[in-house]
């Protein structure tokens, strides 16, 4: 279940400190904190690849955080799972294996700021300055 809001607040989550209007105050303890867990992020190498299913992902190497190695997979996979179908159909399509290689990398590097910010949204929520997004909840009527 975590992991479902996690990744809702990697992909919808509103601009910064706009939640519910209100200003959301900083600890400063927060901002030491969160400085800390982007300096982590740094260190965390992992492997992935696009398959047909989507976007596979694992720690290659781990930040000493299962938290912050979530979220380098998470910021990932929802930035690369729209792209899916792009893939398979530049390697479905006409070129040479370099033009297709080189259409591909084109394609991944325009992903790189999607997950510099997933990261970066994930960091501040884990370390508490910026307040977790708000989940809309449905509530179903039974008619009683």
């Amino acid at each position: 279940m975590s992991s479902v809001l996690f990744l809702l607040a990697l992909t919808a989550a509103p601009p910064h400190h706009a939640a519910a209007g209100k200003p959301h105050v900083v600890a400063p303890t927060a901002h030491r904190s969160e400085l800390a867990l982007k300096a982590k992020m740094e260190t965390w190498r992992g492997k992935w690849r696009i398959e047909p299913a989507g976007v596979a992902c694992a720690t290659a190497r781990s930040t000493g955080d299962v938290r912050l190695d979530t979220i380098g997979c998470r910021a990932i996979q929802a930035c690369f799972a729209p792209k899916v179908s792009q893939v398979a159909a530049i390697e479905d399509g006409a070129g040479s294996i370099d033009e297709k290689k080189a259409r591909l990398a084109t394609l991944l590097d325009a992903g790189k700021p999607c997950i510099a910010r997933n990261r970066a949204l994930a960091i501040e929520i884990l370390a508490g300055t910026r307040p977790p997004p708000r989940v809309a909840t449905r509530v179903r009527e039974t008619g009683r």
